[in-house]
């Protein structure tokens, strides 16, 4: 007859096997998962877009960077063929209103890193999906899954916080990034592939004149930055502007300051900012293959009446003095507004 005392043991070195298998099961099983193996695309949830295909041939391959060329990282060095798992590095958050260019910045992480990342809306555990960087479009699209809000997400940031304290907000002149997000609502609506056609023009017209509809939109802009700047559970390290992202003279400068930003966050395996090379590199041949992939059919600029630039030009000075003890964002600010009231297209 079978003792309390051995059946207790029997019940502890059973569960101490499971642990163990576990263990062995989670270190080597494959470096994707299912939800992250297309890295280049994504599929917005809510919105039906098709996810884009992953190229065959990443940045890597055309570039000077060998196994024997060392990524740093906080304490070690790791190699770029062995792509190790960051198991003991906490995602960062890579917040951006939709429309803003975040496919882009999410393959120029990759590049810098090695590792993927993924978008919150559509992959149910940042952490767990081991990906260096969490894309959301918190709180204007509050389906996120992710939950960059702590109070969301029922206290767990402050019993055992599961991402990095530092954040990098994606910025985009709300004047293209408003008709961007419009685009891939109405490639959803049509079926079309995410990226592949611009909206009719009169399509456009009657969405951008209806009542209210850019006020909203573009108080939605200001106010996921004010999240984000304001926030008392992650500090902003960076903003990064997608027009000097796309720009060949300011972006690899910085993608370097992006990979300074990941490396204070203690996300592994990134290449160094000081290799300058390197990151001229990687940021020519992200850059050239997403450019690929952008749409064919790009046959107009988006405009506005000139009520919609007062109202512009207003909000934003209103938020230039809300912020203005934010240097680096006031000067990204201003240029948007300077934009906005030099080479805005008007059609009253």
């Amino acid at each position: 007859m079978v003792s309390p005392r051995q059946r207790q043991a029997s019940i502890l070195i059973s569960c101490l096997c499971f642990v163990l298998f576990y263990e062995i099961y989670d270190r080597w099983q494959p470096q994707d998962s299912p939800e992250i193996s297309g890295l280049t695309g994504e599929t917005l949830r809510g919105y039906g877009q098709e996810k884009e295909k992953e190229s065959d041939t990443g940045p890597y391959n055309n570039c000077s960077i060998t196994p024997s060329t060392a990524v740093a990282t906080t304490s070690s060095f790791h190699y770029w063929k062995k792509r190790p798992r960051p198991k003991k590095s906490k995602p960062i958050w890579v917040a951006s209103f939709p429309g803003s260019g975040a496919e882009l910045f999410r393959s120029l992480i990759t590049s810098i890193t090695n590792q993927p990342t993924v978008d919150a809306a559509i992959t149910k555990n940042c952490v767990r999906s081991h990906a260096v960087a969490c894309k959301t479009h918190w709180p204007v699209m509050k389906e996120s899954i992710g939950f960059p809000d702590p109070e969301a997400s029922h206290g767990y940031f402050q019993r055992d916080p599961p991402y990095a304290t530092r954040a990098i907000v994606l910025l985009r002149n709300p004047a293209n990034a408003i008709p961007s997000w419009y685009n891939q609502i109405w490639e959803a609506r049509v079926k079309a592939t995410f990226h592949s056609k611009q909206a009719p023009y009169m399509n456009w017209i009657r969405w951008s004149r209806h009542r209210g509809r850019i006020r909203e939109r573009f108080t939605q802009w200001i106010d996921l930055i004010i999240y984000w700047l304001e926030s008392p559970y992650y500090t902003v390290d960076v903003f990064v502007p997608y027009e000097q992202m796309i720009d060949a003279a300011s972006g690899p400068q910085l993608l370097g300051k992006v990979a300074m930003s990941l490396l204070e966050s203690q996300v592994a395996t990134v290449i160094p900012p000081n290799r300058t090379a390197d990151l001229e590199c990687l940021w020519n041949s992200t850059v050239q293959q997403k450019a690929t992939m952008k749409r064919s059919e790009h046959k107009y600029q988006p405009s506005y009446t000139s009520e919609h630039q007062q109202l512009m030009l207003i909000l934003l000075d209103e938020f230039l003095l809300e912020v203005s003890y934010r240097e680096d964002l006031v000067s990204i600010l201003q240029g948007y507004r300077r934009e906005i009231e030099h080479n805005l297209v008007i059609e009253d």
